[in-house]
């Protein structure tokens, strides 16, 4: 009776179908760990020297390549355990659950996803990388740093701004300047009696001799508009590397000197007028006298 009953209880238990599972399983892991392993420690460091080899002065695109080749190597890792694993067949199986989820994760993390994918074509970008100095809508920065999702700059005053990358792949991207210098203008006005070609010398010496501003190339000065009452001259100057150089400091010397030298030189400087009759005016012959009362500056 009780040998019956024990039998119940336990009935036989395929011994070699439960080892062979475990050997499955313990296979997988050895798999995922020694292509994890040959892809993150002899693989990846080949691509990033190759890669390195062929754009030596783009740092952002070597160090980005490794991060993404990691992650690639993860992914080939986990597949290739799940196959050793024996789940290969189902995953083929379930390949419509996979779009879906695929479809569904699209939808709702497009934004990121976009963000990835930008991230990745700015990395491969030669001409766009830590250190450049770059204007787009109304910002101004220096690139710090180029990640996954985003793109970290520090303005001209200091502030840190951090921007989706799908922004700067949709949107135009300014570089005024190489990576070492960076341009600057003043726009002054003058009346039509001005000798322009003075002017321009008088206000070309000014900026040069603020501090900060590069003698090469040499500041220039050049008619850039003629409107009813003034011709406008714009003064173009260059600042070294903005991570390095004050350029707010710089500005303000500049524009400094540029008024001391136009009143020095005697070139005065003619705002836009502003005229306005703000009462009617009377005018009447013979003894009576005329009236107007007038606002603005004359």
């Amino acid at each position: 009776m009780l040998e019956a009953v024990v039998g119940q209880a336990a009935p036989d238990v395929p011994v070699e179908e439960a080892t062979e599972a475990v050997d499955q399983y313990v296979l997988a892991v050895v798999a995922f760990v020694v292509v994890y392993l040959v892809g993150r420690y002899v693989v990846t460091p080949a691509v990033v020297r190759v890669v390195r080899r062929r754009n030596p002065n783009n740092e952002t695109l070597t160090a980005a390549t490794g991060r993404y080749f990691v992650a690639f190597v993860a992914i080939v890792a986990f597949v290739t355990a799940v196959s050793v694993a024996g789940y290969g067949p189902s995953l083929t199986r379930s390949a419509i659950v996979v779009a879906g989820a695929s479809v569904a994760l699209g939808i709702a993390g497009q934004d990121a996803i976009g963000n990835l994918v930008s991230g990745v074509f700015l990395v491969a970008d030669r001409d766009f990388n830590v250190g450049d100095h770059i204007e787009w809508d109304e910002y101004t920065g220096v690139v710090v740093a180029i990640r996954y999702r985003t793109t970290q700059l520090r303005t001209i005053e200091g502030h840190e701004v951090t921007i989706p990358n799908s922004e700067l792949s949709a949107n135009t991207v300014v570089r005024p300047y190489n990576r070492r210098r960076v341009a600057f203008t003043e726009r002054l006005p003058f009346g039509y009696v001005v000798d322009v070609d003075r002017a321009a010398a008088v206000l070309e010496r000014a900026a040069l001799g603020a501090e900060g501003v590069r003698e090469r190339p040499r500041p220039t000065a050049n008619v850039d508009e003629f409107d009813e009452d003034s011709v406008w001259v714009e003064v173009t100057y260059w600042v070294g590397d903005p991570r390095e150089a004050n350029v707010p400091k710089v500005q303000g010397e500049v524009a400094d000197r540029l008024k001391r030298a136009c009143d020095e030189w005697d070139l005065p400087v003619s705002p836009p007028a502003d005229h306005r009759v703000v009462d009617p005016v009377d005018v009447t012959h013979g003894d009576t006298e005329s009236r107007s009362r007038w606002s603005g500056d004359t």
